[in-house]
């Protein structure tokens, strides 16, 4: 089992590759010792998991365009569905689950998951790497055979926030507002998980504007914690 995680046009290249090579068990994992059968990638649906960015910056009009960043993003998606149908077994989840867009689990009922993508909202921050994390115990959880693929295609447009949370705020001698204390979402700041491993995250720093509050962990959001997640679901079986 080997979920990854792609952009939506290479994710999408490698679905349409053949699988003839493929030399796997065509039955779940406990059973795989006992029977095997050539080609059994071939014979089995992929999972797919849409992971979309519904944060408040995909509400700004995208530069030359009278589109916001989620509208594009809409169409994208619904023409990808549109053209794949019920050849793959959808996922779709979203950063703060606006609109009551997510679906649970994995689908090939294509029209349930346009029926998502209509409902997408934006607001809130951009805490991809903890979703990432609870997305990505999903997709091992639906992982029925070791010959299924499995992709998470993340759409977003900017870096990662949130991993730590401000609790408490001071002003200084001239007005201008700090972050105090933040509390990281990850438990002691710590991933200790039997599928991924044990990593520490850092420590926060933030950006106050007058509109907003940002706040993000320095491993987690801006070194490579995304990625340190996806490449052990892209290499581990």
């Amino acid at each position: 089992m080997r979920p990854m995680i792609y952009s939506l046009s290479s994710a999408f290249a490698l679905l349409a590759t053949g699988t003839a090579s493929a030399n796997f068990a065509d039955t779940p994992i406990y059973l795989q010792n006992e029977t095997k059968i050539q080609g059994g990638a071939g014979k089995v649906k992929p999972n797919v998991m849409l992971f979309i960015d519904d944060s408040g910056s995909m509400n700004w009009t995208v530069t030359g365009s009278q589109k916001s960043r989620l509208q594009i993003t809409k169409n994208a998606l619904s023409d990808v569905v549109k053209k794949y149908t019920d050849q793959i077994n959808w996922g779709f989840q979203t950063l703060h689950n606006n609109g009551s867009a997510n679906l649970p689990g994995y689908t090939d009922k294509w029209t349930d998951v346009l029926l998502s993508i209509g409902k997408l909202t934006a607001n809130g921050g951009t805490p991809t790497t903890y979703r990432y994390y609870q997305i990505a115990q999903d997709v091992i959880k639906n992982t029925r055979y070791r010959c299924q693929k499995n992709y998470i295609v993340l759409m977003s447009d900017g870096d990662a926030n949130n991993s730590h949370r401000a609790t408490d705020f001071y002003q200084d001698r001239y007005g201008k507002w700090h972050v105090k204390s933040a509390t990281p979402v990850f438990p002691n700041n710590t991933v200790a998980d039997p599928y991924f491993g044990h990593r520490k995250g850092g420590g926060f720093e933030y950006k106050i504007t007058d509109t907003n509050t940002e706040v993000w962990d320095t491993v987690w959001d801006r070194n490579d914690g995304l990625n340190w997640f996806s490449k052990t679901l892209q290499t581990k079986d």
